[in-house]
């Protein structure tokens, strides 16, 4: 770790703003250098500066609040360092509430950030001080602690460090120099051998408690093995053969009913507008009485919900019938998987203290039971669906015979106002209205706006 530079402002007696260019002349001509000046010069406070802005501590008696110079109402510290070949800087701030003297201190706040060499600007890394002090202590391999034994030694505290135990001063210097992998690899290595001599000695344990059986009946336990093997091979085949059927059968069954549904949709819509023609010419007739447009206007409303409401009711009984036969489909597959595993137990139940390859197969036995558990909760999920569509289908009829109502209703006022028919002949002085009306309902226009 190098220390580029350290910028502060208003620490201890040092008021307003100092900046230290460590990598400029003269200092990054010399080798060594050291910072002199009388007592409460503030020589400690450049230290203070970087431990702030690295860890927010420093490593003297005092509270960190008490580090502002006095009198003044805000306070920062900022390192840029480089280490592993990338440049970071790492910032510290504390204030006053309300830009006053008297006020309260706020804060922290941190944050560590990288250079990058493209732009040359710094990326943020992180900005919380949990976030923070993780990130300066993976970069820098060092916490508070280590640094202050080791890179910054405070007055008195190096003796300290040549007094550490032996371990304590392996720990700092394999963190220093990036050599603690290596002790991991040897505590790692020395457990994996201990975890396989364990495994080793239980496996000789099983050798000698094994019994030993003749050639003949181990090579009758290879041939029913081998047998079992194909079987289940055979069945699994199966399985997916069947799931793949299922699913282009279903994909097949929805791209008809798309097509059905499209075709059956346009043919009605054909259809309803051939049937309303008449109709539609008589309410042209009608157009000037302003108190019969909202009665059209309902009609067609209805007309066009009572066709919506039988395309739901076909689409209801189609889903039905569906849900019905893949209801008896997938009892079938159960059925069939279901005396498929009776089968397989009860070949397996004869040769399960031989051979731990048979209960091996057992436990594929049980994986296939696992997989015909989902399709019983599909068969499930699939009469709910049913018993669903059927309650549904009801409350559409119900809605439909409501809708019939209110046609008829229409109708029968449709019946009692033909005495309007004698507005033809006023039909050439309205002529170039109801042009004006047929341009506006073609673009779509409501006639109340006119």
């Amino acid at each position: 770790m190098k220390i580029i530079s350290v910028k502060f402002k208003n620490l201890n007696s040092l008021k307003g703003e100092h900046y230290i260019n460590f990598s400029e002349s003269p200092i990054s001509d010399q080798g060594l250098f050291v910072i002199t000046g009388d007592t409460g010069a503030g020589k400690s406070t450049i230290l203070d500066a970087i431990t702030l802005s690295l860890y927010g501590q420093i490593h003297r008696n005092k509270k960190v609040e008490e580090i502002m110079s006095y009198g003044t109402t805000e306070c920062f510290a900022e390192t840029i360092f480089e280490t592993n070949g990338k440049e970071y800087l790492a910032q510290w701030t504390i204030w006053k509430a309300r830009n006053k003297v008297d006020g309260k201190i706020q804060g922290p706040q941190r944050k560590i950030a990288v250079k990058n060499n493209t732009t040359l600007k710094y990326e943020i890394l992180a900005e919380k001080i949990r976030d923070v002090d993780e990130k300066i202590d993976a970069i820098t391999r060092l916490d508070y602690s280590r640094f202050s034994r080791s890179v910054l030694l405070s007055q008195g505290d190096f003796a300290a460090f040549l007094h550490s135990s032996e371990k304590e001063r392996s720990l700092l210097l394999e963190k220093i120099t990036g050599t603690e992998i290596y002790s991991q690899i040897s505590k790692g290595a020395f457990e994996k051998n201990k975890k396989e001599i364990e495994k080793l000695e239980e496996l000789k344990f099983k050798l000698e408690s094994l019994e030993i059986l003749t050639d003949d009946e181990i090579l009758e336990i290879k041939e029913e093995e081998k047998k079992l093997t194909q079987e289940l091979g055979i069945i699994k085949k199966e399985i997916q053969s069947t799931h793949k059927n299922i699913h282009l059968l279903e994909q097949e069954q929805l791209l008809k009913k798309d097509l059905y549904k499209s075709n059956l949709a346009y043919e009605e819509q054909i259809l309803e507008k051939e049937k309303f023609n008449p109709q539609f010419e008589q309410l042209e007739l009608h157009i000037t009485t302003r108190p019969i447009h909202n009665e059209i206007n309902e009609r067609n409303r209805l007309l066009l919900q009572s066709s919506q409401t039988l395309d739901t009711i076909y689409e209801l009984q189609k889903n039905i019938t569906k849900t019905q036969e893949e209801k008896i489909q997938q009892e079938k597959i159960v059925q069939e998987n279901n005396d498929i595993i009776i089968q397989l137990k009860n070949q397996q139940q004869t040769f399960f203290n031989q051979l731990d390859i048979v209960t091996q197969l057992d436990a594929d036995i049980k994986s296939l039971k696992n997989v015909l558990d989902p399709k019983k909760l599909e068969w499930k999920s699939l009469n709910e669906k049913y018993q669903n569509i059927v309650k549904d289908k009801i409350n559409k009829e119900k809605d439909l015979k409501d809708i019939n109502q209110e046609y008829q209703l229409i109708e029968e006022w449709i019946s009692e106002h033909k005495n309007d028919e004698s507005l033809i002949e006023d039909l050439g002085k309205i002529e170039s209205p109801l042009i004006k009306i047929n341009e506006l309902k073609e673009k779509s226009i409501p006639i109340n706006t006119v």
